[in-house]
């Protein structure tokens, strides 16, 4: 019989026609999403002879495949009450069935969640994808397109925008944002886009006002409207393009989609419009007669007996499992009642009103009110809360409804006094009209905070005596060394005049006492440094294997005094410069050659560099080595040598006298650089000590920029010197250097360890330009471009240009780059004239032609 009702809506394109709507098919005018349990098989036809047949001609057998499809896209795609597909989905997903697989459908929140399913991996195929949805990358292959739906613009009423044209420089919404903002703005420029995660809340978000249009599906946007908002919004005009849906398989499964392909083709047209008919709407026909009426209405009649029928015995079974419900409603309030924890459900309304429709557990303890009182009232809950947190936790929630997101905060209730502290965790599972639920619980966490805060103050106490430690250690050899120094320079005097044989070797004892005691003094300086982290590096250009031979040639003498050759084994594959701190990595070698020479007696000491394996044209992790056979060092006696000022226990043969800081000074300088220090002894037969060190390779113009003459790279123009650059880098020395490149060029500079720390900065101050190392902990370059351009997206700000810089010369990661919505990717190593090179592209000029002149 016909089920239909007039709506006046044709579609122009000759496409789709939206007007009739089917309201006796399942999910009809109102269905919305649902989630439930999943059946192995949910829905579908299960496997037959043919299809088994037809499946084994593609010489697949019987798999199993798990399927997707969009939860809320009535007609064309959504959940019914069970969760299971339906819709226009539902028909081909049922043809597909054909093709020799067990199909397992997978139930999504929303249009998102089965995005990020898809690029997981945690789904084999989807029906009722968009063709062109190619940013879900190459690893899924679309058959072809089993209907073409056309999109629309959808204003508030009174709205004078009429074409994609008017549009430009306005606030469009989105629900499928990736896909269609390219072709947004190529009709719309200058448009500014906004992501919502479904047509429904796009279509809330317009009437609230946060944009001036949205661009979305005819056929959901005319189901929508007809749910009570055609009187508030309305189609102002086509956009011009179409959604072509298909079925998305992953490239394994590639046989798949040309199976679907056959099937389609099988179909024929007429077939394909009889299903398409039955769930979107058609025009009726006009030579409409009454006895035809008359016929349908007996089938109507039945059918209605039928309907109540059916209603009488739904009422019964629904009597029954609200009984069944009171049962398990009051055993969980039973087991809850006894927990340290509050379970609740939340519902907070599109005009913001929150309401309890659900709370069990003793609330007296945490909140001072009974649940009922929660139930009835939101805000006695709410006034439950310390002032100090209320305006946190509502805007928490605030927040969380616009982007349907978990709620875990923490907050203060008035219970007792003082306050007691409370965790709450929910995670939300239904948005229908704007209005968004959570389930979740409320547990105290008044002890646990106290114990942090107690491990917190006794950290900054215990900081606050290692500072005043360090400061100490600082002045103390501030003050020695300055006498020291005078009674150096006496000493160096009086070694010019002129004196006799014994006074001279009297002078010759009393210069190198005094330079001991100034190595001495020196270490306890830098030492103090390093904890007080008043000790920065200064990593610049420096080629290694001229500083190994000096090294070589200091010590030569003092082995060769002791009857020690001093060998020198420089690895062939040693890049020509590197960017490190020269003056602290010659303090640690300085310090490990004297040891291996004072401490051995006969044999050999040897310096060696290697280049490890791994090492990468931009970066090499170097193995640096002072082997010595000498007297070597025990298990025990190793450790303490690690530690400041441990110089008791040192067996006579080592004990050389100092202050017992070379290795434990040499190890914090080494893991100041980034890298590690390894000792391997064996008493009796000699120490070797490892200096392991990761160096990027400096380019032959960062070398050449730190050689003074004409030769060097000239700072940027007078009028770019305005401009502050953020710079994101979580190596100590890749810091040092960008900040050292950034110093020639004249360009004031802010350096943050981690994307996180770079959006913070940016909420406090202003810059012009971000460059960005990709690869960092906490958040990445990729993770930390997103978010930012996300936050411009919606406060409406400037769009700062991003340059990424990667060692990584991969297509794949450079594209990573580009998805991210990074400008421009520089490649390591960088030189100082590809820096100045991509800082006059990006960075704003004020004096335009000072540039023009300079560039």
């Amino acid at each position: 019989m016909p089920r239909v009702q007039n709506s006046g809506h044709v579609d122009v394109h000759g496409t789709l026609v939206v007007g009739v709507y089917d309201s006796g098919r399942p999910g009809g005018s109102s269905a919305r999403p649902q989630h439930g349990n999943r059946p192995a098989v949910a829905g579908l036809p299960a496997a037959s002879d043919t299809r088994q047949a037809r499946g084994l001609e593609q010489g697949t057998s019987l798999l199993s495949l798990r399927v997707g499809f969009p939860p809320n896209a009535p007609p064309l795609s959504f959940a019914d009450a069970r969760g299971q597909p339906s819709g226009l989905a539902r028909d081909y997903l049922q043809l597909l069935g054909q093709a020799g697989v067990t199909l397992v459908p997978e139930t999504s929140h929303d249009w998102y969640d089965l995005r990020e399913k898809m690029r997981g991996g945690r789904i084999d195929a989807v029906m009722a994808v968009p063709d062109d949805s190619r940013y879900l990358g190459k690893d899924w292959v679309f058959s072809q397109p089993f209907i073409s739906v056309p999109n629309v613009i959808v204003t508030r009423r009174g709205s004078n925008t009429v074409d994609m044209a008017g549009l430009s420089g306005k606030r469009i919404l989105l629900s499928d944002p990736e896909r269609l903002r390219v072709q947004v703005l190529q009709s719309a420029p200058g448009a500014r886009i906004i992501a919502a995660r479904s047509a429904e809340q796009a279509l809330q978000r317009l009437l609230d006002g946060e944009a001036q249009a949205y661009i979305g599906n005819l056929a959901l946007v005319d189901r929508l409207l007809r749910q009570g908002l055609s009187g508030k919004l309305r189609i102002a005009a086509p956009a011009g393009f179409n959604d072509q849906l298909s079925l998305a398989v992953k490239r394994e499964h590639a046989w798949l989609a040309t199976r679907f392909d056959q099937l389609l083709q099988d179909m024929g047209p007429r077939e394909r419009e009889r299903l398409r008919d039955g769930w979107l709407a058609v025009d009726p026909p006009a030579d409409t007669h009454w006895g035809t009426v008359a016929r349908w209405g007996a089938a109507i009649l039945l059918a209605l007996l039928a309907a109540l029928l059916v209603h009488a015995l739904g009422c019964w079974r629904l009597k029954r499992e609200v009984a069944g419900r009171r049962r398990l409603e009051r055993r969980l309030a039973e087991v809850t009642h006894n927990l340290p924890a509050i379970v609740y459900q939340m519902r907070r309304a599109p005009d913001g009103r929150l309401d309890f429709p659900y709370v069990a557990g003793d609330m007296q303890p945490l909140f001072g009110i009974e649940r009922q009182q929660a139930m009835a009232s939101a805000p006695a809950v709410m006034a439950c809360i310390d002032e100090r947190d209320r305006a946190d936790v509502e805007a928490a929630i605030k927040h969380a409804a616009r982007d349907f997101l978990p709620l875990v905060l923490e907050f203060r209730t008035l219970a007792t006094s003082p306050p007691r502290w409370v965790r709450s965790q929910a995670q939300p599972y239904a948005a229908t009209a704007g209005t968004v639920t959570w389930s979740g619980y409320w547990v105290d966490v008044t002890d646990a905070r106290a114990q942090a805060d107690a491990l917190q103050q006794a950290m900054v106490v215990a900081e606050q005596a290692a500072e005043a430690k360090a400061r100490f250690l600082a002045t103390m050899s501030h003050e020695i060394r300055t006498p020291m120094s005078g009674v150096l320079g006496m000493l160096e005097m009086l070694a010019h005049s002129s004196l006799q044989p014994g006074q001279r070797s009297q002078l010759v004892e009393a210069e190198a006492a005094a330079q001991a005691l100034r190595q001495m003094l020196d270490d306890i300086l830098d030492y103090a440094k390093i904890d007080a982290g008043a000790l920065q590096l200064d990593p610049l250009p420096l080629p290694l294997r001229p500083l190994l031979e000096s090294l070589h040639r200091q010590f030569a003498p003092a082995a060769a005094a002791r009857g020690l050759p001093l060998r020198l084994d420089v690895d062939p594959r040693l890049a020509a410069a590197h960017e490190a701190d020269g003056l602290r990595l010659r303090q640690v070698l300085n310090n490990l050659l004297g040891n291996a020479i004072r401490f051995t007696d006969e044999g050999e000491v040897a310096l060696r560099v290697e280049v490890l394996e791994g090492s990468a044209d931009s970066l090499q992790e170097l193995r640096i080595q002072v082997i010595d056979t000498g007297v070597g060092i025990d298990g025990e006696t190793l450790q303490a040598l690690f530690q400041p000022f441990a110089i008791n226990d040192v067996p006579p043969q080592r004990d050389a006298g100092g202050a017992g800081l070379g290795l434990a000074l040499c190890q914090r300088l080494v893991q100041l650089m980034g890298g590690r220090l390894q000792v391997h002894s064996v008493p009796g037969a000699g120490t070797e000590v490892d200096v392991l060190l990761e160096l990027p390779v400096a380019s032959n113009d960062d070398l050449a920029a730190t050689v003074p003459g004409p030769g060097g790279v000239p700072p940027l123009p007078v009028g770019l010197r305005h401009a502050r650059v953020l710079v994101l880098e979580d190596h100590p020395t890749a810091q040092a250097m960008m900040a050292w490149r950034l110093q020639q060029l004249g360009v004031d500079h802010a350096v943050a360890s981690d994307g996180r720390e770079g959006l913070q900065l940016l909420s406090s101050s202003l810059f012009d330009m971000i460059i960005t190392d990709c690869r960092m902990p906490v958040m990445d370059g990729y993770a930390f471009t997103r978010l930012l351009r996300e936050r411009e997206e919606r406060q409406g700000d400037r769009r700062l240009p991003v340059v990424a810089l990667t060692a990584s010369l991969l297509e794949e990661d450079l594209r990573r780059c580009r998805d991210a919505g990074m400008d421009e990717v520089l490649t390591k190593p960088l030189s100082l004239v590809h820096l100045r090179q991509c800082l006059l592209r990006w960075l704003p000029a004020q004096v335009g032609d000072a540039a023009l002149a300079d560039g």
